[in-house]
């Protein structure tokens, strides 16, 4: 049995594919599941995937080093924008190239089952899966679908996501997370940070493509530090020129940074802020405006409606920011409680584990059926 997975563009569309990998590892090790029949699907299956860009390859890297994933697959697919540009007036052309290529690399494959995390990169995938009669998987982890996910939809087997969608009929599974992210090591964390955790730790992520405005914020607001130690992961290429944080581009094990952190200035990204209260780490959201469909302010409020964390509109961020960041931690203790309540509604990765493998159980069916009648 050969699985596609497919999702680039950002951390988010890879990482929860990341995560659905590592577990059919471990049942490939152990032939065991929750569903013992998807246990046994899984015992033969090899894992292909498909991304977009160089960051995409290089988080996957690892996985073809060691195995997990049999090939990475690089696909030229084209990203619509919102605003004009003149680049949109050649979308159909490379959207066509790119199905073609998609096609090119499901003939190559031969999968027996999709799995899309969504994006544009899922898009021609899907189709080309649905124009050969592979059955395919999506997932979205926003609570508004976007563009991509709303077309994809039409084309794929199975359409699952993380919240309840407004626009769309889905089945609702629950976020996929990684195991390794819940059970972070603070202290490792704090080693990684260079404290000692004498002070709070303040940690800042904008995302795997980093967030200017969050670190031009934080070096603008030198105040946090007499209270916290603070920590920023910039993102590729980019740095905080102060001397009162600690930083770096990117981190490979971000649940230590969660378990070492007592409070998180983040986009608004969901699975960001999903892994944050699955690892109770009480946080300040800064939802994305430019650029975005708004799906990071429907994001924000909806966790900080469950007490997960507060708000901050970005055009605020100068004003308010010591004062929101003191706010979380000085109630820290409700904010952990309502996340712990909360969270384990949250994890979906093995719901999403039963989906695929029901859908594998069918195409064995099928194929069995076909080869009794010939």
């Amino acid at each position: 049995m050969n699985i596609l997975f497919c999702g680039g563009g950002t951390a988010g569309h890879v990482t929860p594919n990341l995560a659905l990998i590592d577990e059919i590892c471990k049942l490939k090790q152990s032939g065991q599941c929750r569903n013992e029949k998807a246990g046994e699907v899984f015992c033969n299956a090899k894992i292909f995937y498909a991304g977009s860009t160089h960051s995409d390859g290089e988080l996957l890297s690892p996985y073809v080093q060691s195995g997990k994933v049999e090939k990475y697959f690089r696909l030229d697919a084209p990203k619509l924008r919102r605003t004009f540009c003149l680049s949109n007036f050649a979308l159909p052309f490379r959207f066509a190239k790119a199905v073609k290529q998609a096609g090119k690399i499901l003939d190559e494959v031969k999968p027996q089952v999709i799995f899309s995390k969504g994006g544009y990169v899922g898009l021609p995938i899907v189709i080309a899966a649905s124009r050969r009669k592979i059955p395919s998987v999506l997932h979205e982890s926003d609570l508004s679908m976007g563009l991509a996910n709303r077309i994809s939809m039409r084309y794929a087997t199975r359409a699952l996501s993380a919240f309840p969608q407004k626009k769309g009929n889905t089945t609702v599974v629950g976020m996929i997370v990684r195991q390794s992210l819940i059970d972070g090591d603070r202290q490792k964390g704090l080693d990684f940070c260079g404290f000692d955790g004498s002070k709070p730790l303040l940690l800042v992520i904008g995302g795997s493509l980093g967030a200017q405005a969050l670190n031009e914020a934080i070096a603008d607001t030198p105040s946090l530090a007499d209270k916290f130690d603070i920590f920023v992961l910039t993102g590729k290429g980019k740095s905080i020129d102060c001397n009162f944080v600690h930083q770096a581009e990117f981190c490979n094990t971000p649940g230590d940074l969660f378990a070492a952190a007592d409070v998180c200035l983040t986009r608004a990204g969901s699975t960001t802020l999903c892994e944050l209260t699955l690892c109770k780490t009480p946080f300040v959201a800064v939802p994305l405006v430019k650029g975005s469909r708004g799906e990071q302010r429907l994001n924000a409020e909806y966790f900080a409606k469950r007490g997960c964390g507060t708000v901050l509109d970005e055009n605020k961020l100068q004003s308010r920011l010591a004062g929101a960041v003191k706010f979380v931690y000085d109630n820290r203790a409700a904010f952990v409680a309502k996340q712990t309540r909360y969270a384990h509604t949250l994890n979906g990765t093995q719901n999403c584990l039963d989906e695929i493998a029901d859908l594998l159980k069918n195409v064995d069916l099928k194929r069995n059926k076909k080869s009794q009648k010939n």
